[in-house]
């Protein structure tokens, strides 16, 4: 929420539910072309989008990298579950918010 909340100050929206289907790139600009799904029927439909760039944010096996013909050189831990954590502290010598990242299988 925090990310999101910054992101609209700077006149970002966050799209959840949105998939990349292809994107072609010019001199100009990035064109993408995304499915969407409405929120309130769950309806899929198509749009074009239009912007200078591109972040390929969709993970190793994603469209972006599929596009564009990039291996991914490392590994994927198949099945296994991530556990996210926003742990807030309090206790001598540490004076912030503290965010700790856990994967454990199950």
């Amino acid at each position: 929420a925090i990310v999101r909340e910054h992101l609209a100050k700077l006149g970002c929206t966050v799209e959840l539910g949105t998939r990349l289907i292809s994107f072609t790139q010019d001199e100009k600009c990035v064109r993408a072309q995304v499915v969407k799904r409405r929120g309130d029927s769950g309806e899929e439909f198509e749009e074009d989008i239009e912007a200078a760039y591109l972040i390929g944010a969709d993970g190793a096996r994603g469209m972006t990298r599929k596009q564009l013909g990039l291996t991914f050189l490392g590994t994927t831990l198949e099945g296994d579950p991530m556990v996210l954590g926003d742990v807030r502290l309090e206790t001598k010598g540490l004076d912030r918010d503290v965010c700790i990242t856990s994967s454990q299988n199950t």
